[in-house]
């Protein structure tokens, strides 16, 4: 017995390379098996993710259907919008409807205004009484409650009075508001409930000063061509013109698009 412990010894003692390469396959696999486990998890991770970013893209996906079916539902009642007005246009040829944006300027041969006065004229009330009944059932119907989120009364005025440009604007901005607030309360005089509380909840007022006036004669001098805007020179505050002397009703169109930018961000701001 003893001569075979010696033997077994001996052939270790001479054998050392083979335990030591037993060892180093051990310590192999063990990194393999760990290597296997770390590569199986973060394939699940990624399948994870990969899952995730499908099911975003797919909800994105669904969500930009509804958008693009809400564009197109929008732009429906647009064009019948646009439709309507032009048939209110045959039958008063002073009403302008620009088809692009819904806005509708009235431009009469009577004065609405007198210079530096926001007092309506009695032709312009007149013609008001005519008009914004038909205007304003078209606005506040209820086809396009969701689409026209405010009716918008804008004055405006010519460049008249100071020669200082910075008080001539402050001046004419102030002009330009009394002028629309004339025009909007005096629609809410001749309406009667509930049309009345239906474009009170509609409208709002605006000024403009005679920045109509600037921006038609910066076009009729330079058309296209690029242009710096600058302060009107003395010519300019001296036109006069009561196709400046106006008040325009525009509309506020609901933008599903930026709503959808909206939601979107505030998503993020969830997650």
């Amino acid at each position: 017995m003893s001569k075979y412990l010696e033997a077994e010894a001996e052939e270790e003692a001479e054998n050392p390379f083979w335990i030591t390469y037993s060892d180093l396959l051990s310590s192999l696999l063990l990194v393999f098996l760990a290597l296997l486990f770390a590569f199986q998890a973060l394939s699940m991770i990624q399948a994870q993710m990969l899952k995730k970013r499908m099911a975003e893209q797919q909800r994105t996906h669904s969500e930009l259907e509804k958008l693009k079916a809400t564009l197109d539902r929008d732009r429906q009642k647009f064009n019948q919008f646009v439709a309507q007005l032009k048939k209110l246009q045959k039958r008063h040829k002073e009403i302008k409807v620009d088809p692009k944006t819904g806005d509708v300027t009235i431009e009469t041969s009577d004065e609405w205004f007198q210079t530096n006065k926001s007092e309506l004229l009695g032709g312009a009330k007149t013609f008001l009484r005519q008009v914004m009944p038909e205007y304003v059932a078209l606005v506040t119907d209820r086809d396009y409650k969701d689409t026209i989120k405010q009716v918008i009364v804008e004055g405006h005025a010519n460049a008249e009075g100071s020669p200082n440009w910075e008080t001539n604007y402050r001046e004419n901005l102030t002009l330009s508001q009394d002028r629309a607030r004339a025009v909007n309360e005096f629609i809410l005089d001749i309406l009667d409930n509930p049309t009345k509380e239906n474009f009170r909840r509609l409208s709002s007022v605006a000024g403009r000063s005679n920045i109509q006036m600037i921006l038609a004669i910066e076009q009729k001098q330079n058309g296209n061509k690029p242009y710096v805007p600058r302060a009107p020179s003395q010519a300019m505050l001296k036109t006069k013109g009561k196709q400046f002397r106006n008040v325009k009703l525009r509309l506020d169109w609901r933008n599903p698009i930026i709503e959808y930018d909206l939601i979107l961000n505030v998503k993020d701001v969830k997650q």
